[in-house]
């Protein structure tokens, strides 16, 4: 990502000096790297130091660096691996182009992470990947449905401009974002740059080829993921799912639980509804933190905020 002067007025001006700032470093300090696999350009981030490696993902509507602050907040814990899955079409395909990646970096084991869009590509991953994992948290995210996928919608999006796609893309990441407790000025901030990151990444990184191909991947996802994992009752890792009190998709969250039996659950409470993990970020990274480097899984299957 370039962050040009014409970049910073357009996007990022007037909104905060701090996160701007804080955002360059990241970039000054953790080159994107790139593989390839079957003739795509696979980029990706590795960092970070620690005995357990996080794994995610991002892709579609967004850059790998949409995760700089999970990176900067974990990485001296953690070796973190960040992949974007935007050059593939097919869950398949990007699930070997991931471990792909982690062959190139020579790491085994991973604890996979993912929230929201990407905490369904976090549970495609780990059903095809289950020896691969040690643990898996899944964040504000739904479960495979087949009812979801509507037959005519790719047909609808293969059609639709992509200069009127994204304009709606922009306004449901809005909506979906809306809180409605107060928030200090501090968090304000980082929320408006989290905004406009994402309003300069659909604006300049997205296209409709990545776009519909992320449709493609959520169509299959509901179509043939929906089913129990196999192997994952002898599976020794665990999983937990965080979700809000008033998140969205929190009635998701008795299916992720009958898919992941014996996952733990922490619920934020309500108030910041899916933004919940960005504003309250000290919390949330503590609470991946504390629940990955525990030796053993907790006795109750329940924690609360």
């Amino acid at each position: 990502m370039k962050m040009d002067a014409k970049t910073i007025e357009k996007y990022f001006g007037g909104i905060s000096e701090t996160e701007l700032q804080r955002f360059q470093g990241f970039l000054d300090t953790h080159p994107l790297m790139h593989a390839e696999f079957k003739g795509n350009d696979v980029p990706y981030y590795r960092c970070g130091k620690g005995e357990k490696t996080i794994l995610a993902f991002s892709g579609g509507h967004s850059g790998p660096w949409a995760l700089y602050n999970s990176m900067i907040g974990l990485e001296d814990e953690f070796q973190i691996v960040v992949v974007d899955f935007s050059s593939l079409d097919n869950l398949d395909d990007f699930c070997r182009s991931v471990n792909h990646v982690l062959e190139e970096e020579r790491i085994e084991k991973v604890c996979v992470t993912g929230q929201s869009l990407t905490g369904m590509f976090a549970q495609a991953y780990f059903r095809r990947n289950v020896g691969r994992v040690e643990a898996m948290v899944l964040t504000n995210t739904l479960a495979p449905k087949k009812e979801r996928n509507k037959k005519a919608a790719l047909t609808i999006l293969r059609f639709f401009p992509a200069f009127l796609l994204k304009p709606l893309i922009n306004k449901r990441l809005a909506q979906v974002g809306k809180i409605d407790a107060k928030i200090s000025p501090e968090v304000q901030e980082r929320l408006a740059f989290r905004m406009a990151l994402l309003r300069h990444d659909i604006d300049q990184v997205a296209s409709k080829k990545t776009l519909l191909a992320v449709v493609r991947m959520l169509f299959e996802f509901n179509e043939k993921d929906s089913v129990p994992v196999e192997g994952v009752e002898n599976w020794p890792g665990k999983v937990l799912v965080v979700t809000s009190e008033d998140e969205p998709y929190r009635a998701d969250v008795e299916l992720l639980m009958a898919l992941y039996p014996d996952a733990e659950l922490f619920s934020f409470p309500a108030g910041w509804r899916h933004a919940a993990p960005l504003i309250l970020m000290e919390r949330f990274q503590i609470l991946i933190k504390d629940f990955l480097l525990e030796d053993r899984c907790l006795s109750s299957k329940n924690r609360r905020e």
